[in-house]
């Protein structure tokens, strides 16, 4: 039998909110993170949760704790890849590189 979460719901994401926010939801990542949280408040364990929405097996577990640290907000806020490299430009280079551009000169 599936290891259920051990998850504390917030009393405003009952099953039929969390389905609705998923179904409502533009961002593909998002929508998927949404997807495993409903499926998961309707009492589904992760590994069943991750087979369901074409996920690694550690993916639900990452999705848990950021819903514990900080709610449905933590869990809409990351972005895969971090913050990226920091620009070679200069705030000034890249403005002038836009305005460049949008001139059509290079």
């Amino acid at each position: 039998m599936a290891r259920k979460a051990g998850v504390v719901w917030a009393v405003e994401d009952t099953a039929a909110a969390l389905h609705a926010q998923y179904r409502a939801e533009q961002v593909t990542e998002v929508r998927t993170r949404l997807h495993a949280l409903w499926l998961l408040r309707q009492g589904q364990g992760p590994t069943a949760v991750a087979a369901v929405v074409g996920v690694g097996r550690n993916a639900v577990p990452r999705w848990l704790r950021w819903y514990r640290e900080g709610g449905l907000d933590a869990v809409r806020s990351r972005r895969r890849g971090g913050p990226g490299k920091p620009s070679y430009l200069t705030p000034e280079q890249e403005r002038q590189v836009v305005a460049e551009a949008a001139q059509g000169l290079m």
